[in-house]
């Protein structure tokens, strides 16, 4: 990974590691960003705005999630929190002035979490097979579109 210490490692993989942290429950995950926020030297509003497109990505979908997607209660409800939380830590404006120039990453984030073999290659144009498998969250298409569509709702 060619990191030389914690500090370089973090500042170089922020937009991987503090969304994960974000989505967490655990006790420790506020503690984690906050870490993260030290070593970086970045506040933890600039995470958020860093982090922003695969934040909403993962929020956007999780409360789009429908039933095949056996998404638990707790999962929606921890998306809605940190929704809640991205907005007052940005504020309502920023959130919006954001997603409208970052929206072609939160596309692309979206679309990173669909896993529906079944309609892939119709979707995105590659087969399925030559892709390894995805981390979870992971999606099926109608998700996934009705994710999409959130975004042009609001």
């Amino acid at each position: 990974m060619d990191c030389m210490s914690d500090t370089e490692f973090l500042t170089k993989y922020q937009e991987v590691i503090v969304p994960i942290l974000l989505q967490r429950e655990e006790a420790d995950s506020q503690e984690l960003v906050e870490l993260v926020s030290r070593k970086t030297g970045k506040s933890i509003q600039d995470l958020f705005e860093t982090c922003f497109a695969r934040v909403t990505a993962c929020v956007r979908t999780c409360l789009a999630a429908v039933q095949p997607d056996h998404l638990e209660d707790e999962e929606v409800q921890s998306a809605k929190c940190l929704n809640n939380r991205m907005t007052e830590i940005l504020s309502e404006n920023k959130v919006t002035y954001l997603l409208n120039h970052q929206l072609d990453r939160v596309i692309v984030s979206i679309m990173r979490l669909l896993f529906d073999p079944q309609h892939f290659d119709e979707l995105c144009g590659v087969s399925r097979e030559t892709l390894c498998d995805s981390d979870p969250p992971y999606f099926r298409i109608s998700t996934v579109l009705k994710s999409l569509t959130s975004l042009q709702v609001g």
